[in-house]
């Protein structure tokens, strides 16, 4: 076992970030319990009013804090201060991550009904574990795009 790895495991927890996590878990937990009590089921029906649209963007954003809360207590150990960058930053990332994914998944018909439970609830979950390289995997999406047309153009 390598030095740097048992400095690592014998760091103190930052319990602002542990707390924080709690937090967003909470939210998460939150939300699943107030849309699940304000019809007595699960998923909406297919035919929908203008509140569910809400409702699912609720959904979308609990997992994405589920996925938030996961990393935030992997980063634990992390002695720098989360107070700022969790609220102003994160927040409003995670935010944006549901109402994304919950418009994007009621651009197609296919994804509007049941399937966007499913779907929505992973693709949120893993987009806010991976909050900090959203903008990362989007540039490289762009940038993949952008070398194909280049190739494209070239035939």
């Amino acid at each position: 076992m390598s030095n740097q790895s048992g400095t690592n495991q014998n760091k103190k927890w930052n319990w602002c970030r542990v707390a924080f996590a709690i937090i967003y878990l909470a939210i998460g937990v939150g939300l699943l319990v107030f849309l699940y009590y304000r019809s007595g089921k699960a998923f909406c029906e297919s035919e929908m009013t203008g509140w569910d649209y809400f409702y699912r963007f609720l959904w979308c954003f609990a997992f994405a804090s589920f996925g938030f809360a996961t990393i935030a207590f992997y980063w634990r150990k992390n002695e720098k201060s989360p107070w700022p960058s969790y609220v102003t930053f994160y927040l409003p990332q995670l935010l944006a991550t549901a109402g994304f994914i919950s418009g994007l998944l009621h651009f197609w018909e296919r994804t509007s009904g049941y399937p966007f439970y499913y779907l929505s609830s992973s693709i949120c979950f893993m987009l806010g574990f991976l909050v900090d390289y959203q903008w990362n995997l989007l540039k490289g999406y762009i940038a993949k795009s952008k070398i194909k047309k280049f190739e494209n153009k070239g035939n």
